[in-house]
């Protein structure tokens, strides 16, 4: 999972450099010297800041949704011959309910 999630950020983050290589190619040719103010700058690298805080929260929440499945599956696996055995107990007590009152 980690490496597709890896994957899309190599796809993602190539795409914004080289769209913004483009731009800046653009720029240049056309004879547009333009400098880009740094409030924007700031922007951008305030909203790259907690897009990557986001990445590793959601990160966590998901390691830790796959451990407590794993957890909650080792728990239904050690537990499978306990539920067995109770439920054959609980048959066992139905049909000696049921074979006791047809004997009167």
């Amino acid at each position: 999972m980690f490496d597709l999630q890896n994957k899309y950020y190599k796809l993602w983050k190539n795409y914004v450099n080289s769209q913004l290589s483009l731009q800046k190619e653009l720029l240049s040719k056309s004879g547009f010297d333009y400098d880009f103010p740094d409030a924007a700058k700031d922007i951008i690298e305030n909203v790259s800041d907690e897009t990557i805080k986001f990445r590793s929260t959601l990160h966590k929440l998901i390691i830790a949704n796959i451990e407590h499945g794993k957890n909650y599956a080792k728990t239904l696996n050690d537990n499978a011959n306990t539920f067995v055995d109770l439920n054959r107990k609980i048959i066992q007590n139905w049909i000696s309910t049921f074979i006791a009152n047809q004997n009167i």
